[in-house]
Parts: C-alpha cells; structure tokens; sequence
C-alpha cells in the first residue's frame, strides 16, 4: 500500500533502508515504531484484518472470543 501510494504522488519521496526497513510507511496511517525501527522488527501486518461490525445489544452478551499471540 505505501508503495503504490509513493509510485502515485507526481514527485518522488526521499527514503532510507536502514533503520526504518519499509519504505514510503509515512503515507500510510500505521504505527512507525511497527515499521522495522532500530529496536523492533518489522510488522506491517500487525492489526486487524478482515471486515469489522458494531453491534448494539440492550442486554450484556458474548458470543465468542478467542485471543493468539
């Protein structure tokens, strides 16, 4: 996604391999401690994935949860 948003400006965006290891992540909104800083990997992927809903109940109520690490 930062890439194809940096090959769309009409200028070209100066960046660094290293520390930072993914190029162009200030176009995008993640986290920048998430993008490879000297004391961290990597992990653009961190986050959620897959559709998302909000759903208002009158009573309390759970149906599932589940939890990876």
């Amino acid at each position: 996604m930062a890439r194809e948003r940096a090959e769309a400006l009409p200028y070209p965006v100066p960046h660094t391999q290293s520390p930072v290891q993914s190029q162009h992540c200030n176009l995008i909104r993640k986290v920048l401690c998430h993008t490879g800083w000297d004391w961290g990997p990597c992990l653009m992927v961190a986050g959620i994935s897959g559709d998302i809903s909000l759903q208002a109940f009158s009573d309390a109520r759970i149906d599932y949860v589940m939890t990876m690490q």
